[in-house]
């Protein structure tokens, strides 16, 4: 493996290139996941990571990448599972196998507040329904301020994660999980009307999640 991190990207997208690799799981395009995988081993954002394609990457690194994409193309494990983290509207989640990886149409409504049917401007109650990693609620909770939002799910050990997502991004003090089976738990615990409910609710069956 060469040593200039530009020519390390390329390769490790040639590698992905030349196996059988499924992509989808959050990304769509080996370039998508390399960028992930570098991130993970040089520990860096996006934008730093975009400054350093001339610098050379050191041996003990260029060993972890290149272990990395061998587990991602034997293994078949997605690269978000492999580095701890996914990418959505911006903002890095932890993800992990608690929750299905997060992939939703829901960025572009984000981007817009959700105009022409709301303006999320004003202060408004959002819930995030089968809230998984909680990175839909949680980006809406980021990047309009004056939202609460509360995380809904069933899974004790998806809101955890959503718990531990909401503490990195420092949202505790407008963002609560709550357990619940869809509404049934709902009135009991926050006696609010919803300005805004999300949803993006697991689609893969049982059977076919076990063949992921």
């Amino acid at each position: 493996m060469k040593t200039l991190l530009h020519d390390i990207f390329e390769q490790s997208v040639e590698f992905l290139s030349q196996h059988d690799v499924f992509y989808g799981h959050g990304v769509e395009l080996a370039e998508d996941e390399v960028v992930l995988l570098l991130m993970y081993v040089l520990q860096v954002d996006f934008d730093t990571l975009n400054k350093m394609s001339a610098q050379s990457v050191e041996a003990p690194q260029r060993e972890q990448i290149q272990q990395l994409l061998t587990q991602r193309v034997v293994e078949k494990i997605p690269m978000v599972y492999l580095v701890g983290f996914a990418v959505f509207a911006g903002l890095k989640f932890k993800v992990d196998e608690r929750v299905l990886i997060p992939r939703s149409p829901f960025v572009e409504l984000i981007d817009t507040g959700f105009e022409p049917w709301m303006d999320l401007a004003d202060p408004n109650h959002v819930m995030d329904l089968c809230t998984g990693s909680g990175c839909i609620g949680l980006a809406i909770a980021h990047y309009f301020t004056g939202c609460t939002v509360d995380l809904v799910d069933l899974s004790q050990t998806a809101l955890q994660l959503a718990k531990e997502n909401t503490e990195i991004l420092g949202l505790t003090n407008r963002v609560q999980c709550i357990e619940s089976d869809l509404f049934s738990a709902i009135n009991s615990q926050t006696n609010r009307c919803y300005d805004l409910i999300v949803a993006n609710p697991p689609y893969v069956a049982e059977e076919e999640y076990q063949k992921l």
